[in-house]
């Protein structure tokens, strides 16, 4: 399975935009920082960022539980917590699959 890493894919993206990777990681870096700050900003779960033919990214909130240990069949409670779900947009869906 070929993977693409981060300089690999800046290397391939600079050469899309003909600009230096140093100029190219500086507009992916602040890309991400952008994403980032924009998802913590509310401290509650409904955060969303919507890219147009790419993805949304938003912030959601999974309540409190109980589960099954599958390899003790004990019952425990899982906490609350935030996660971190992004659902590609129909573009892109269609473009890769």
């Amino acid at each position: 399975m070929a993977k693409l890493n981060k300089s690999q894919f800046i290397e391939e993206l600079s050469g899309k935009l003909e600009m230096s990777k140093a100029e190219t990681k500086k507009i992916l870096d602040a890309f991400q920082e952008c994403i980032l700050e924009n998802l913590k900003k509310k401290p509650k779960s409904g955060q969303k960022i919507s890219l147009s033919g790419f993805a949304n990214f938003e912030v959601k909130r999974r309540a409190a539980r109980k589960m099954r240990n599958p390899q003790t069949g004990e019952m425990m409670k899982v906490k609350a917590k935030k996660v971190l779900k992004i659902t590609p947009l129909k573009a892109m869906k269609e473009a890769v699959l």
